[in-house]
């Protein structure tokens, strides 16, 4: 079976022309403001925002050295390979959505092991998975089929190994909101932010499961989307981290903001993460925090401009990059998404400077879909004639 059939590029993602309605929204990404970045510091245990303060972003005597791009191999897929969304670094493992009839299969591949490996084929005719995520437990989708769902129904499944029994997790009817749940996953945990339309009313809940323990789902958030919508999870050990959005009933600015669960406490109240203001897309490990802000009077969804808090110091630096999305976080760098498409570019923490692994002359090739974990980059490039193909590299330490 040919593993995957043509996508197009929209707002730099690779999407199947199925799904253009759910994606749409992204054509007019371009269209943003100018974001300009500013530094802070921020207490560590993210009470009250400290005053803003001037960043030292000079290497200290007897720190890393910059890293030579010319020393980070990059590597590409076979063409037969086309994502329909940007490939997942897994950390030791590229996934991704793909198949030919539609995305409706999981494909994996492990640097050094051989050919890509499909270790999910489509369960239904018009099934389409439209979020994936994975860590060394495991793989969590979200797969949605109007025929066996029902128009907007979703699932969301855990599958323990390549080509393994699916287990189901959750599942919701939400047609009147056109996006998938967004997904974390742990060694130990998923986590998920998902839209439900039950009889009382639409609701965003907020959910967590031990990996592979039916039973144990507990729901942190149950609200009506009139109040908050939730979104992006990510894990931190006992942590979980979370963006909100509170509708402006007036519908002309609503705000936005990051919050933190502690696991341990689920009954505690949520600590807001102090920010910038107009903060999104949380990206978290042990010693640091990666998150978008935007300009006023813009989407949480639209591009942004991108900073890191390292959680010892309080220190946050802006990433001079003026208009990114989707940050990841590995063991050193940060992965991103740019709006121009035209550099592939990693952040070095060590560093704190941009790493640009690639750049097109011209208008093509465009890169994009950008993540890291651990050490394992994924991204894919694209030119004018061709389809995404899947690219990857081993970052340094």
């Amino acid at each position: 079976m040919e593993p995957g059939r043509p996508r197009r590029l929209v707002g730099g993602r690779a999407i199947d022309r199925g799904r253009a309605r759910l994606l749409g929204a992204a054509a007019i990404l371009a269209l943003l403001a100018e974001c300009q970045p500013a530094p802070s510091t921020m207490p560590t245990n993210f009470g009250t925002p400290s005053p803003r303060a001037a960043v030292q972003t000079a290497i200290p005597p007897g720190g890393p050295l910059p890293i030579d791009p010319a020393s980070i191999e990059l590597h590409l897929l076979d063409a037969r390979y086309v994502p329909a969304d940007r490939p997942v670094s897994t950390g030791s493992e590229v996934i991704w959505i793909g198949g030919d009839a539609g995305p409706s299969e999981i494909w994996r591949y492990v640097p050094g092991a051989g050919a890509p490996e499909r270790i999910l084929a489509g369960q239904h005719p018009d099934a389409a998975i439209t979020a994936l995520t994975g860590s060394s437990a495991g793989y969590a989708f979200i797969e949605e089929s109007p025929s066996a769902f029902g128009r907007g129904g979703w699932r969301l499944w855990f599958l323990a190994v390549p080509g393994g029994v699916q287990m189901e997790v959750d599942r919701g009817t939400a047609p009147g909101a056109g996006v998938a749940p967004t997904l974390a996953m742990d060694d130990r945990r998923m986590a998920w932010a998902a839209f439900d339309e039950p009889s009382g009313g639409p609701v965003s809940r907020l959910k967590v499961e031990s990996v592979g323990a039916p039973g144990t789902a507990m729901t942190l958030i149950d609200a009506p989307i009139r109040d908050r919508k939730l979104w992006d999870p990510a894990l931190s050990g006992t942590q979980l981290w979370y963006a909100t959005i509170e509708p402006d009933p007036n519908g002309v600015a609503d705000e936005f903001h990051i919050e933190q669960l502690d696991l341990t406490r689920p009954e505690a109240p949520p600590t807001v993460f102090p920010g910038l203001g107009r903060d999104f897309d949380p990206a978290v490990n042990a010693r640091f925090v990666v998150w978008k802000t935007t300009e006023p009077d813009d989407s949480a969804l639209n591009w942004g401009a991108l900073h890191v808090l390292d959680r010892q110091s309080g220190a946050a630096t802006p990433i001079a990059v003026a208009k990114a999305n989707r940050p990841s976080l590995g063991d050193r760098f940060v992965a991103f998404d740019e709006i121009t498409h035209t550099r592939l570019v990693v952040y070095d923490l060590a560093t704190q400077r941009l790493v640009e692994l690639r750049r097109s002359a011209a208008a093509t090739p465009t890169y994009g879909g950008a993540s890291v974990s651990g050490s394992l980059l994924s991204f894919f490039v694209q030119d004018s004639a061709g389809q995404p193909r899947i690219g990857w590299a081993n970052l340094p330490e």
